[in-house]
C-alpha cells in the first residue's frame, strides 16, 4: 500500500517563474511532471542501478510499462493536436518524465 501525503503536508515549493514573463508566448520549455504520490507506474528498471548505463544500454534495461508507453504516444503525436507544439527531448523516469516542450508562432 502507497501512502500518499494530504495536500497540506506537501513540501512548499519556491515559485521559479517569472513575473513578467507570458508563458503561453514562443519559446522553449523545460517541463518536469511528477506522478501522484511518486508511484513507479511509468517505467521499470531491470538493471543496476548503482552504476550508470551507457546510451546504447538504456533502451534495454528500461522498459515502459502500459502507463509509460501511453505516455510516450501521446508525447509523440502532440504536434498532431496541437500544430505549433513540438517536443525537442524526453525522458521518461518510473515516477515522472521530463520534456522540452517547444511552442512556436
Amino acid at each position: 500500500m502507497i501512502y500518499h501525503k494530504p495536500t497540506d503536508e506537501l513540501p512548499k515549493r519556491k515559485n521559479i517563474r517569472l513575473s513578467n514573463r507570458d508563458y503561453s508566448k514562443t519559446g522553449a520549455y523545460f517541463v518536469t511532471i511528477c506522478i501522484k504520490g511518486r508511484e513507479n507506474i511509468l517505467r521499470k528498471s531491470v538493471g543496476a542501478d548503482i552504476i550508470r548505463p551507457s546510451q546504447s544500454q538504456l533502451h534495454t534495461l528500461n522498459h515502459l510499462s502500459d502507463y509509460g508507453k501511453t505516455v510516450n504516444n501521446g508525447i509523440n503525436d502532440i504536434h498532431i493536436h496541437y500544430k505549433n507544439v513540438s517536443v525537442s527531448k524526453y525522458c521518461i523516469m518510473p515516477d515522472h518524465l521530463h520534456l522540452i516542450v517547444i511552442i512556436k508562432s
